[in-house]
C-alpha cells in the first residue's frame, strides 16, 4: 500500500500544537504527536529502535505512536525523509520556578533590580540544565542522526528573566551539539520583549494558533521547512 508522506512531522509537548496548527493552515501535510510535557520532564519518551519514539507505561501514549506509525506506512516515526518540528527538552514550567524558589536570578538586571535576589552564575545555570535536561539532550543528539530535525524554542511570552535565560541555555546546548534549533522570539520583536498577548492562548504561556501559523510562515521563508514535491 503506497503511503503518502507528510512534509513534515511535529513531535513534542503541548507547544507543539500551535506548530501544528500552524503547518496546517498554510496548507502542509502534517502528522502531530503531543505528548504532556510531564512524560518528557520524567524521562518517560525515550527512543525506540522500532518505533522511533515510545513512552514506559502509559499505553494510551503507546496508542498514540502505533496509530501514527500506521498512518505512516508501518514506518518509524523517525527517518531521514520526513523533517521533524520538535519542541521538547525545554519544559521550563517544571524546572525554573523550582530554581528561582530561593531568589537566585541569572539575569544581572534582574539581580540589580532586587535587593533581595541571590546571583545566579552561569555555571550554576549549566549544571541546572545538565542535571535536569540531560537526558533529553542525549535523545535530542540520537535523534539528530535519524531524522533531520529543528527543535524549536517555547514562545517568549513573559518577562520572568529566568525563564528565558533558560531558554537559551538549553537552545545553546542544543546547538552545541550539531542540532539545529529556532528561535521565533525575534521574529516577533527585534528587541527580544515578550510576545504581545494577541499571540498567546487565554491562558497566557502557549502560543495560538495564529502564533503557530507566523512560526512556521517564518520558518518556511528562512528554509527551515521544505514542503515535499
Amino acid at each position: 500500500m503506497k503511503t503518502d508522506l507528510p512534509d513534515v512531522l511535529v513531535l513534542g509537548d503541548s507547544h507543539s500544537i500551535a506548530l501544528a496548527d500552524g503547518c496546517r493552515a498554510l496548507g502542509m501535510r502534517v502528522e502531530s504527536l503531543y505528548l504532556s510535557g510531564n512524560l518528557w520532564h520524567a524521562g518517560r519518551v525515550a527512543l525506540h529502535a522500532q518505533h522511533g519514539f515510545w513512552v514506559q507505561g502509559m499505553p494510551a501514549a503507546q496508542k498514540q505512536i502505533l496509530a501514527l506509525r500506521e498512518r505512516l506506512g508501518g514506518r518509524s516515526l523517525l527517518s531521514r525523509d520526513v523533517p521533524v518540528l520538535a519542541s521538547f527538552g525545554f519544559h521550563l514550567g517544571r524546572v525554573v520556578p523550582l530554581f528561582s524558589l530561593h531568589g537566585h536570578m541569572a539575569e544581572p538586571k534582574d539581580f540589580e533590580a532586587n535587593s533581595n535576589a541571590l546571583y545566579a552564575s552561569q555555571s550554576l545555570v549549566d549544571g541546572y540544565v545538565t542535571a535536569f535536561r540531560g537526558q533529553h539532550l542525549r535523545v535530542a543528539r540520537r535523534m539528530g542522526r535519524l531524522a533531520p530535525t529543528t527543535f524549536v524554542l517555547p514562545p517568549h511570552y513573559s518577562t520572568w528573566g529566568n525563564l528565558r535565560h533558560f531558554a537559551l541555555r538549553i537552545a545553546a546546548r542544543l546547538q552545541a551539539q550539531g542540532l539545529r534549533v529556532y528561535d521565533p522570539a525575534l521574529a516577533f520583536d527585534p528587541s527580544g520583549a515578550p510576545l504581545e498577548q494577541k499571540w498567546l492562548t487565554s491562558a497566557g504561556n502557549h502560543g495560538n494558533a495564529e502564533y503557530g501559523q507566523a512560526v512556521v510562515g517564518h520558518m518556511l521563508d528562512k528554509g527551515l521547512i521544505n514542503r515535499r514535491p
